[in-house]
């Protein structure tokens, strides 16, 4: 499942009453016709609307890529029961690389710029208890860094969505950042505590993950971020400074993480992970 959020910055802050769900068309489009989810009373009404780009500046609109039957299924329910509970956001807010992963000449094709990924693995509310999470959860956020920017230790704001809603009884998630290559494979490997269903009922499991990403070069970030230990740290000094303000998103103070945000102390990589309760 893919989800999107544009516009998110500007719903910050604000309840849930109405959720917009948007599958794209075949072909890229400026604005289309969709459905609008809202809450009428105890049932959930659909209203067809035209959405585009002012549009969803001023609805919460979720465009979908992959998933879109249960991705409007799960909005409703959360519609119907759990807007009195606060959605909790972690961005992915910025990102600075000091190393160069990809030689300036790569007869392979891939060399020049550094392709840093990062992902989130989960496996919150999966029906298997001798399951492995395999894949990633949600999308996988993209960073190119130029040479240029990698020798002056230059930091790129992106904002991206890591998590939409980390929920409180999903202990813990998998943190992973590689630079993805042409050719070479490695596995991000390691356990996580989250909920998962047996039986229809709730319990708290261990899950092993193993995911396979293709790259050259040593995982650069393989971090079992643990729920209660991630928002009790983030709002302090890690060693390296905390930010008010990132990008378009206030409201910290926000860490900055294995390094300086913009210099080029500390690890290869290291990012600012703004939270967002509304």
């Amino acid at each position: 499942m893919s989800v999107y959020f544009p516009y998110s910055e500007n719903h910050l802050g604000k309840k849930y009453d109405e959720i917009t769900i948007v599958m794209p068309p075949k072909e890229d489009v400026n604005e289309a016709v969709e459905i609008r989810l809202t809450k009428c009373g105890k049932e959930i009404c659909e209203e067809k609307v035209l959405v585009n780009d002012k549009y969803a500046a001023e609805h919460p609109t979720h465009i979908v890529y992959v998933g879109g039957a249960d991705v409007k299924k799960s909005h409703a329910n959360k519609l119907k029961g759990a807007r009195t509970n606060a959605i909790n956001t972690v961005y992915v807010g910025a990102l600075r690389c000091n190393y160069q992963y990809d030689a300036f000449v790569r007869f392979t094709g891939n060399g020049g710029c550094s392709e840093i990924k990062v992902f989130r693995g989960s496996g919150y509310l999966s029906y298997d208890p001798n399951g492995q999470i395999s894949n990633i959860s949600g999308d996988l956020i993209s960073l190119y860094f130029s040479r240029g920017q990698i020798n002056n230790c230059y930091p790129q704001t992106i904002n991206a969505i890591w998590d939409l809603d980390w929920a409180s009884d999903n202990m813990e998630q998998v943190f992973g950042i590689y630079e993805e290559d042409t050719r070479g494979e490695k596995t991000f490997t390691g356990s996580v505590s989250t909920t998962i269903k047996v039986g229809g009922q709730n319990q708290t499991a261990s899950l092993g993950y193993s995911i396979k990403v293709q790259t050259q070069d040593e995982i650069i970030r393989n971090w079992k971020i643990t729920r209660s230990s991630f928002y009790g740290a983030n709002p302090n000094n890690q060693g390296h400074g905390v930010f008010i303000q990132v990008g378009n998103l206030i409201g910290g103070p926000w860490a900055a993480w294995d390094g300086q945000a913009s210099g080029c102390n500390g690890a290869n990589v290291s990012f600012i992970l703004p939270t967002v309760t509304q």
